[in-house]
């Protein structure tokens, strides 16, 4: 197993610990459901944790495959410049979130990022983008009833 995997896996369980740990000492609040500002860690935490244990368990079956039949190594090379972009790309949308909206701003955020990553598709990441946010904007408003930012367009 690589090094990089453990690591990433080792910060995934971290992640689940401290949320595990600090998510019961949030302070309730008058004006929120009493689970419901809880809710999203724990979910998170549950997402982090399996996160890690499925990224041990890919790499120990990879590695017992690859020990019985020699694959050439398809290893991504480090691009710092590109993750210095998407968290650049990141603070920017943490930036506008507020003034644009939930909507527009997580949609131009995942377009961003899919054209990058999934490039010369621009119908298909416009959708996905779209769809994605709008569906959020109503699962979180409409089914949970979390406030979300509104934006100079009231959305």
């Amino acid at each position: 197993m690589m090094r990089a995997d453990r690591l990433l896996a080792f910060a995934m369980f971290l992640l689940c610990g401290a949320l595990l740990y600090a998510t019961p000492r949030l302070e309730d609040l008058e004006l929120v459901d009493p689970l419901g500002h809880r809710a999203f860690p724990y979910i998170v935490a549950v997402g982090a944790f399996l996160s890690g244990a499925l990224l041990l368990l890919e790499n120990y079956f990879t590695r017992r495959n690859a020990s019985a039949v020699e694959v050439p190594s398809n290893e991504t090379e480090s691009h710092p410049v590109a993750a210095l972009g998407v968290l650049g790309w990141m603070l920017l949308w943490y930036l506008l979130l507020d003034h644009v909206g939930f909507v527009i701003s997580i949609a131009a955020f995942l377009f961003g990022l899919t054209s990058f990553f999934n490039r010369g598709k621009v119908a298909v990441n416009a959708i996905v983008s779209v769809c994605f946010s709008v569906s959020f904007y109503f699962l979180f408003t409409e089914l949970i009833g979390a406030p979300l930012a509104r934006g100079f367009l009231g959305f």
